[in-house]
């Protein structure tokens, strides 16, 4: 029995190399300082030195850098947004480089530039101001 559980471990550990390998992550688990494109429950995305979690619910995103794609479901804490589509979620904080946001939850972070097409607003900051309304 305990060398069935040691090379399930093992099988584990293979099946996330070979993800990350191929530079794409669309397998539950977390990935760190991963580099490539994500492809989970309808976010798809190129990222770089990035740390999130995919679960049942979406992504876990903790930081690293997001350069396009879209984002469909989950809960931002921080990292940088460069361009795509903010489709649903929640934004904890981090930098809002450009993209579009079409809906969601801004709970706080640094807005920079970008097309704001629905959602709600909690607080932030916009041209180096705190702000408690929609930029």
């Amino acid at each position: 029995m305990k060398e069935n559980i040691k090379i399930a471990k093992e099988l584990v550990k293979v099946a996330k190399q070979l993800v990350i390998a191929g530079n794409v992550a669309n397998k539950e688990g977390i990935y760190k300082y991963f580099t490539g494109k994500i492809d989970w429950k309808g976010t798809t995305g190129n990222v770089s030195g990035a740390i999130f979690e995919l679960n049942s619910k979406g992504i876990i995103w903790y930081s690293g850098t997001w350069f396009n794609g879209t984002w469909s479901n989950g809960t931002w804490k921080d990292g940088q947004w460069h361009n795509g589509t903010w489709k649903n979620g929640i934004w904890w904080g981090g930098v809002w480089i450009r993209g579009t946001w079409e809906n969601g939850t801004w709970k706080s972070g640094e807005w920079e530039s970008g097309l704001w097409k629905n959602g709600n607003w909690y607080r932030g900051t916009v041209n180096g101001e705190t702000t408690e309304v929609h930029p």
